[in-house]
């Protein structure tokens, strides 16, 4: 890969720009499932855990487990 002034981090890449495009699914699905204070949603492979945390601002109990630790520390 070609050095850059700018430091490439592609799991802030993904969770900033990629992940965010999704936002609207996300509701689209929550919405369809009635995700609020009396769900739990466990996020199996969940990245940065910006659905977790989108279902936790509904009132659900979320976990979230990802093997990439650089997205779980984005999280």
């Amino acid at each position: 890969m070609t050095p850059t002034l700018v430091p490439h981090h592609p799991a802030r890449d993904w969770a900033e720009i990629q992940e965010r495009m999704l936002v609207p699914l996300y509701e689209a699905v929550y919405d369809r499932l009635g995700v609020g204070g009396n769900s739990r949603v466990l996020g199996l492979g969940c990245g940065s855990g910006l659905a977790l945390l989108m279902a936790a601002a509904r009132g659900a109990r979320v976990a979230g487990a990802d093997r990439d630790h650089a997205r779980v520390e984005l999280a």
